[in-house]
């Protein structure tokens, strides 16, 4: 590795096997440790055991947060600094040396040399970029909320050096039978009509909508229209369209999936954190295992003597909803038993006694209206995903309207003062930049989901910081693994530091109270439970108990 020292540009280079250099181990108090996409950089310092810097700023952070919205040429060290205006390096000759270090040992004193030349003139570029961002960084405020990022960078790195503990045996089991299943799934669903072959057959599909009268939509070269996101929008119209759009997606899946599971039995990939609008995490969908379909989290099982702890935050975004708009009826319906039921009640859609054995219906569809009134959903998308006539979806839309209307106001004039001002900004300062082509419904949604990413990555370092074991972050939720002697005092302890952050981020403590925590455990042996993937469960463990080693070790996730 190489560094450099700012101020005087005194450069420092290390070999593995050399004597530890103390310049880089001495980051103090008032040093700023700057690195591109830090997280790497502070992999290496905890997998060496080196004590980690206190200040963090991450370039890589700092121009996603300013061109986030914008369209720029990539998001690598080389394309940062050509879109700031610097200078352009070799992305050719930097590919080569890094195919050489992925390489691995052992290399040659050349190869040494080049590639401490490599680094260092990453470092070099990592310097003339931070040239370009000081005017920015010399404000407080800016300095304050990068430095807040990069101590996220810090724990992002402790996140996925731990990893997810898998049952490595039932992931290779489910490997080696990946095209049984996958006819297998075929099979439930009845299509194979429409996989005569193992695989989709578009004209058998174009043949069944011609008989059903169904004018299926068609891409420009006239071929049908196969994304999701038009099964999503017909699939009200016939239950097989559901099926299907189901059926593709786990298959889909079922292909891609490409753990990469260390010698540990622990599943790593990198959380790319800070790549979506919103700021939250995009790990590779084929890499995370929370990424796959909800069944194949059955792979997931603690290490032996350890718990793990899924603690969720509850209705988060209807919360954070009612806190940054002050909606007092908002407000008071998250802090109800059930803030959908909370809805239908007060606008006189179901009665005081109404529950979920009596109204499940209209519950699922008022839960449909409070969460696409966060993006502005209009009456169509409503009607289509709960399934009923426009005009009752326009009715729920219209008591929602009645019943939230300073939700309202604020939510309309959030978009009117984004188009005009030209960008909207977090709680915690991640900027997304406006034009005409930004969707009126991502603009609605943008300050409730960022402030979601804020929360979660506050509550990750307020638990990595205070020495918990946090394996996974789940869009609303942290996956920790604890000690089972120790299990009741660290899940009242991680559980308090969650209310703590929301507490911090809100700066309020009616916060607290409406975005609780719910906590799932898990302990050795047990695998993770399936949850919303109960109908595939069902096949896959049909499919398994076919398989004679597999029958010998298998355990029934629905057993006690």
């Amino acid at each position: 590795m190489t560094a450099k020292e700012f101020k005087s540009g005194r450069e420092i280079r290390w070999w593995q096997g050399e004597r530890e250099p103390v310049e880089l181990l001495a980051c103090g108090q008032r040093d700023l440790f700057v690195a591109f996409y830090a997280s790497a950089e502070i992999g290496c310092y905890l997998v060496l055991g080196w004590p980690l810097p206190a200040n963090v700023v991450d370039l890589f952070c700092e121009f996603r947060a300013l061109t986030n919205g914008l369209s720029v040429a990539g998001n690598s060290l080389l394309a940062a600094l050509q879109h700031m205006g610097g200078s352009q390096g070799d992305a050719v000759e930097k590919q080569i040396w890094r195919e050489v270090a992925i390489r691995g040992a052992p290399f040659s004193s050349e190869e040494r040399y080049g590639l401490l030349d490599y680094c260092s003139h990453d470092v070099s570029n990592t310097c003339e970029l931070l040239t370009l961002f000081l005017p920015d960084l010399n404000n407080p405020q800016t300095l304050a909320r990068a430095l807040n990022r990069g101590r996220y960078m810090k724990s992002a790195a402790a996140v996925e050096l731990e990893g997810i503990p898998i049952d490595t045996q039932r992931l290779e089991h489910y490997r080696e039978r990946r095209e049984d299943l996958r006819q297998a799934l075929i099979d439930e669903f009845h299509l194979g009509w429409c996989y005569p072959e193992g695989s989709f057959h578009e004209a058998s599909w174009r043949a069944w909508c011609d008989s059903q009268g169904l004018d299926w939509p068609t891409t420009r070269t006239g071929r049908l229209a196969l994304d999701d996101e038009t099964f999503k929008s017909l699939a009200f119209l016939h239950p097989v369209i559901n099926d299907l759009r189901q059926l593709r997606d786990l298959c889909g899946q079922l292909e891609s999936e490409n753990l990469r599971v260390g010698k540990d039995n622990r599943a790593r990939c990198g959380l790319s954190a800070f790549r979506t609008l919103t700021s939250r995490n995009a790990p590779s969908a084929s890499q995370f295992v929370f990424s796959q379909p909800h069944w194949f989290r059955s792979v997931i099982r603690p290490e032996p003597g350890h718990v793990l702890a899924y603690i969720d935050f509850c209705h988060e975004e209807l919360s954070i909803a009612g806190l940054l708009s002050r909606d007092e009826n908002l407000i008071a319906a998250c802090q109800a038993p059930d803030p959908y039921f909370s809805f239908a009640i007060e606008s006189h859609l179901a009665p005081p006694e109404a529950t979920k054995l009596t109204h499940a219906e209209l519950r699922d569809s008022c839960k449909v209206c409070c969460l696409g009134t966060l993006y502005g959903m209009k009456a169509n998308r409503l009607a289509q995903q709960i399934k009923r006539p426009r005009y009752v979806a326009a009715q729920l839309l219209a008591a929602h309207r009645q019943l939230y209307r300073r939700f309202w106001k604020w939510s309309d004039a959030l978009a009117l003062t984004s188009y005009g001002i030209g960008y909207a900004d977090s709680l915690l300062g991640w900027r997304l930049n406006v034009n005409a082509a930004t969707r009126e419904g991502t603009l609605r949604n943008f300050p409730i989901q960022a402030a979601g990413a804020e929360l979660l990555r506050l509550a990750t370092c307020l638990l990595v910081e205070s020495g918990f074991r946090v394996v996974s972050l789940v869009h609303d939720a942290l996956l920790i693994s604890i000690p089972t002697r120790e299990l009741y005092e660290m899940t009242l302890a991680a559980e308090e530091l969650m209310a703590k952050a929301v507490g911090q981020l809100f700066n309020q403590e009616l916060a607290r109270k409406l975005i609780p925590t719910e906590t799932t455990l898990v302990a050795y042996p047990d695998h993770f439970p399936v949850g919303r993937g109960e109908r595939v469960w069902t096949v896959v463990e049909r499919l398994m108990r076919t398989s004679v080693h597999v029958r010998e070790n298998y355990v029934d996730l629905r057993s006690p």
